[in-house]
């Protein structure tokens, strides 16, 4: 199984408008059922389609990032975005195939920026046990200056 990560194209100009603050905002992480981010025409949470329905041990919406942190590497020149692996217990069997990163602090879906999305390559099942989108130990983002 591969997976792979994806920044939301316009997520610099977005930060760049203060429209993104990684440690101060509230950040969720949806489940989607078949892989569908566009990193190019993704910029704000009504585009996410295929969401995962309430069920399963999960919850229409996402759930909540915690332990965000943002660190700077002098030596590497390299900015890092991390947080806690999201879990979700699945009651039943849970499926999904993609996870989409959003900044939710507006709490409207037009104005909600999309971070990035971690794509599996097949569906991923958990059934009566955890579903853990496992971030990178280098962290959820890095940005290299240059």
């Amino acid at each position: 199984m591969a997976v792979t990560g994806l920044v939301a194209g316009q997520l610099p100009m977005q930060a760049c408008n203060k429209e993104f603050d990684w440690v101060s905002d509230s950040c969720v992480a949806q489940m989607l059922t078949i892989a569908s981010f566009d990193q190019d025409t993704w910029d704000y949470q009504n585009d996410i389609v295929n969401e995962h329905a309430t069920g399963q041990g999960y919850t229409l919406g996402g759930q909540t990032l915690t332990t965000k942190t943002i660190g700077y590497t002098a030596a590497t020149n390299v900015t890092k975005l991390d947080c806690d692996d999201p879990v979700w217990t699945a009651v039943g069997t849970l499926t999904g195939r993609e996870i989409v990163f959003v900044d939710t602090q507006s709490g409207v879906a037009a104005t909600n920026p999309i971070i990035c999305a971690q794509t599996s390559s097949v569906d991923v099942s958990a059934t009566d046990a955890e579903w853990r989108c496992q971030i990178n130990a280098a962290g959820l983002l890095t940005f290299t200056a240059s």
